[in-house]
């Protein structure tokens, strides 16, 4: 049986954050934040340290590194993801992972959009589990997490159609 979801948007000094129950509802949504400006090996671990949570995920949501082909990224930012990806892996290393890249889980739709569409599925009490301090990145995980359940066929989470002819 499916158990507990965490779904993240990462980051080196901070990370979105959802956990789910196995339904698909949002029990808690926050930013994690981590101290330090240094890189590296010890800025991803004080980054993982910063999700204070149990070990005990069933499936950890991640959403992957993309490169865009018209836009300049620097290398080195991406490399520097990829080391707190691993770390969270290693960190959750029971979890089932699964890993969307932004392009398949919001398309080039602007955040704003996405942010106010998640909100317009969350339940009154859902609403209350985002922490007032929550950033973007916290309803990035919020859309990556609703990808998820969307794709394993969670009624709240499939596409509405339009009826509108």
């Amino acid at each position: 049986m499916l158990g507990t979801v965490l779904s993240i948007d990462p980051g080196l000094r901070k990370c979105g954050c959802a956990l789910w129950s196995p339904d698909g509802t949002l029990q808690r949504a926050w930013t994690a934040r981590a101290r330090g400006s240094g890189r590296g090996p010890a800025a991803w671990v004080r980054m993982v340290n910063a999700i204070k949570l149990s070990p005990d995920i069933s499936v950890l949501v991640i959403e992957q590194m993309q490169v865009y082909k018209d836009r300049k990224t620097n290398a080195d930012d991406l490399l520097e993801l990829t080391g707190v990806l691993g770390a969270l892996s290693w960190r959750f290393k029971g979890a089932n992972l699964v890993g969307y890249k932004p392009a398949e889980w919001k398309k080039q739709t602007p955040k704003k959009v996405v942010h106010e569409r998640l909100k317009s599925r969350l339940s009154p009490e859902e609403l209350k589990s985002v922490e007032k301090k929550a950033t973007h990145d916290a309803w990035d995980a919020i859309g990556i997490g609703a990808y998820y359940f969307r794709k394993k066929g969670t009624e709240k989470w499939q596409l509405r159609r339009s009826t509108k002819r």
